[in-house]
């Protein structure tokens, strides 16, 4: 039975060298910096996607819609106290997408270097993952 390394080394060019290494060890500073990194990457996506969302469902006047069916649905007088409108202000959305973010920079980091651990664990049993490389 052949392995995947094997297939990629009958496809590659006979001229380049190749050099299949086996990735064993994950530095546990490193994973935390690059994932420090990504997840402010995302936290930032998030945050504009989010503002960008919220104009254009304002634009659209979708928040007055759903804010005139949820005061027909819950008031049995007609008297409507504080809509949705009040909730999803641009101020309250904006603060809770940064807080968001923040949680989403933190958990993430951690996240990364919990990971860097359980595959240094995981690779000293399994013996890591085979990784080819070619010189061409």
């Amino acid at each position: 039975m052949s392995t995947v390394a094997d297939k990629l080394a009958d496809k590659a060019p006979k001229g380049g060298k190749q050099v299949r290494l086996r990735l064993v060890y994950v530095d546990f500073w490193s994973a935390i910096k690059l994932g420090f990194v990504l997840s402010i990457i995302a936290a930032v996506i998030l945050i504009v996607v989010v503002v960008l969302l919220w104009g254009l469902l304002t634009t659209l006047g979708i928040f007055e819609k759903l804010d005139e069916m949820l005061g027909e649905f819950l008031s049995s007088d007609g008297a409507v106290g504080g809509g949705i409108l009040d909730l999803i202000s641009f101020q309250n959305v904006l603060m809770y997408s940064i807080i968001f973010g923040g949680l989403l920079i933190v958990v993430f980091t951690a996240l990364s270097g919990i990971g860097s651990i359980i595959y240094n664990l995981t690779a000293k049993l399994t013996g890591g993952i085979l990784v080819g490389f070619s010189n061409q």
